[in-house]
């Protein structure tokens, strides 16, 4: 589980790529509120989280059989997604290592930003802001 107020080393790539897919929604559609639940399921270039922690976190649910308590429904559907591509990945590419998988999938275009419309809302508003500023 990440600690509050930890920040991924991506967190500025993800916050523009979120901005540019809003710009794009909202270019065609006038409702902000309805476009925040699209932007989150649209497709990113990646998976917004570190390689080591997607690894770790990986890791760890094949020693326990479970992911870490307390993770978010969100955070755990992103994961069950890496999981999945890397089981792919190790069936095609026998001796692949964990670490090169996870690596492979977690910089491979992701199905979406894995966020809720609420996270989106606050992440585009706080990232306008702050370019304000």
């Amino acid at each position: 589980m990440k600690k509050k107020n930890s920040r991924c080393d991506y967190t500025d790539e993800r916050n523009e790529a979120l901005c540019r897919a809003f710009r794009n929604k909202l270019a065609q559609q006038h409702h902000a509120t309805e476009i925040f639940a699209e932007v989150a399921n649209s497709p990113a270039r990646r998976f917004y989280i570190n390689e080591d922690r997607a690894y770790a976190l990986l890791k760890r649910k094949r020693e326990t059989g479970e992911w870490a308590p307390g993770m978010s429904p969100t955070r755990r559907r992103m994961l069950n997604a890496i999981e999945e591509r890397v089981v792919r990945l190790e069936t095609a590419e026998p001796g692949i290592s964990l670490i090169d998988a996870v690596y492979r999938v977690v910089n491979s275009p992701a199905p979406g930003f894995f966020l809720t419309p609420g996270s989106v809302k606050t992440t585009i508003y706080t990232y306008i802001n702050k370019r304000r500023g």
